[in-house]
């Protein structure tokens, strides 16, 4: 690693870009509306049909507490719903109702357009780069977070 850096400052940088990215999300939605972990949420489900709350959120890098409150809210609007496993009633999974696949498109439209706000005038080998910097940066954290789990 290149020890010039100033690693807080890039950390700082990296805070601000995702609360003002969470912030252009909320400027693109009605007040009512999703905001972007619901939407990240929803996505989710209807990628990968039903799963366990456990699993959803440590895939969407939320606590667990965290896809409580998101699931809650989401039951409420009858966007998902809660589905006991026959096998073992302890278990449950989210899966994502009809309802909340009407939404699924317009999520789909306004994320790509944040996306493409987000990184316009961005050259395309920077974008490159910044696709090897970031896998590089999750496998040195699933590596920890592996290594963690082991000990």
């Amino acid at each position: 690693m290149r020890e010039n850096y100033d690693l807080s400052s890039l950390a700082h940088m990296h805070r601000q870009i995702m609360k003002r990215y969470e912030a252009e999300w909320s400027k693109m939605c009605p007040k009512d509306e999703l905001t972007l972990h619901q939407s990240d949420l929803l996505l989710r489900l209807s990628e990968e049909g039903p799963l366990k709350s456990s699993d959803l959120a440590q895939q969407l890098g939320i606590s667990f507490a965290g896809m409580t409150y998101l699931s809650d809210k989401l039951v409420e609007c009858g966007l998902i719903e809660r589905i006991r496993c026959g096998d073992d009633r302890r278990v449950v999974m989210l899966g994502i109702t009809a309802k909340g696949r009407e939404l699924v498109g317009m999520i789909v439209d306004r994320k790509q357009r944040l996306i493409k706000k987000t990184l316009s005038g961005i050259y395309q080998d920077d974008l490159k780069s910044m696709g090897r910097i970031y896998s590089t940066i999750l496998s040195n954290l699933t590596a920890e977070q592996e290594t963690l789990g082991k000990g």
